[in-house]
């Protein structure tokens, strides 16, 4: 089987949840004997200027990954597709689609969407009322792909609504939850008074003004608590630093340790005694899942994909979107109850693992 993935960022380059599960995707392809190519259009912005040559490595066993840079490096990202000539072709973001069509039909690939984000969901969240690029692009390939993968229900539901002629092509598929055998290896009770830990992308939808706003108030109430931010706008200095300045201006409380790698992240997942994860709606919730097969107690907001994932009152707490007092009781209580935390988490290690940390010898 040769199959290509297509996608926005991909290792060690890592702009969000979806760089990490292309990843861990492809590790899987590879793991069966596939031959995979991956196509990253890293930063690449259509109307760039500028003869950027794309970055090419090969990869093993006839894989490679090409990294495009710029306008110009696209068409090589093309006509690499068109000699590989694969199979299947996996389409990680709508907006890539206009990038690669033609060379899909040229060589008669399987076209797979895989939606990460449900992008008319977050712009109707946003009050956004003109179509936006993103979503305009997304219902193209949802209307052009032989196949649509939600990671959740929840995703599944609200592209079917969107985008009505593509239910009949979708199927749900749980992500792949990378570092699986670290988790295992690492899952056990937090040590009493580690951090409050939220990780992430900075964002509306990610809930981070709600956290910033219950922080204080979490504090009040806990004051020995401490605050770890793990996250930002990696692709986007200016929102970055804007966010920043929010945080340093009404939570002065939280450390910020800014957008971390793999392996910094697990530390900080590994030191905390509660995650947040405050979004207004998540496809996957790639963060709630890590945190639990870590054995960490999650509060989460029964939004999207993480009513799947969190059993009020026995894996993690539920509380509702947008809603930072309650986000902030919530979080307190838990802070003043460790014994409560812990058993939350150790039983939220148990079914995440179950669930998603399985071995794992295929992906569709």
């Amino acid at each position: 089987m040769r199959v290509v993935h297509v996608t926005r960022g991909f290792p060690p380059r890592c702009i969000g949840g979806m760089s990490t599960a292309v990843d861990a995707i492809v590790a899987i392809h590879r793991d069966a004997g596939w031959c995979v190519g991956v196509v990253s259009f890293d930063g690449y912005r259509a109307r760039a200027a500028g003869a950027v040559a794309p970055r090419v490595r090969q990869d093993g066993a006839g894989g490679w990954i090409v990294r495009v840079l710029g306008a110009a490096s696209a068409d090589e990202a093309r006509a690499r597709i068109v000699a590989f000539a694969p199979d299947v072709v996996y389409l990680h973001h709508g907006t890539l689609w206009s990038e690669v069509d033609d060379a899909c039909r040229r060589v008669g690939a399987r076209v797979v969407a895989v939606a990460h984000v449900c992008q008319a969901v977050q712009a109707a969240l946003r009050g956004v009322r003109s179509v936006p690029r993103s979503v305009a692009a997304q219902r193209a390939l949802l209307r052009a792909a032989d196949e649509v993968i939600a990671p959740s229900r929840a995703a599944a539901d609200a592209l079917a609504a969107d985008v009505p002629e593509c239910a009949s092509r979708l199927r749900v598929a749980a992500l792949p939850v990378p570092d699986c055998a670290a988790a295992l290896a690492a899952a056990g009770p937090p040590a009493r008074g580690g951090p409050i830990l939220y990780a992430g992308r900075f964002s509306d939808v990610n809930g981070t003004a709600e956290w910033i706003a219950a922080i204080p108030a979490v504090a009040r109430a806990c004051p020995r608590a401490r605050f770890v931010v793990a996250g930002g706008v990696p692709e986007n200095p200016r929102a970055d630093a804007r966010w920043r300045a929010r945080f340093s201006a009404s939570a002065p409380q939280a450390e910020l340790v800014g957008w971390l790698g793999r392996d910094a992240l697990a530390r900080h997942y590994a030191g905390a005694s509660i995650v947040v994860v405050p979004s207004w709606f998540e496809t996957f919730g790639l963060t709630a899942v890590e945190a639990m097969c870590r054995g960490r107690a999650v509060v989460a907001t029964a939004a999207g994909a993480l009513v799947d994932h969190v059993e009020p009152g026995v894996t993690g707490v539920l509380v509702p979107p947008r809603d930072p007092v309650v986000l902030a009781e919530a979080v307190a209580a838990l802070a003043r109850d460790p014994d409560r935390a812990i058993a939350l988490g150790t039983a939220a290690a148990a079914a995440a693992r179950r669930r998603y940390c399985s071995p794992t010898t295929s992906w569709p």
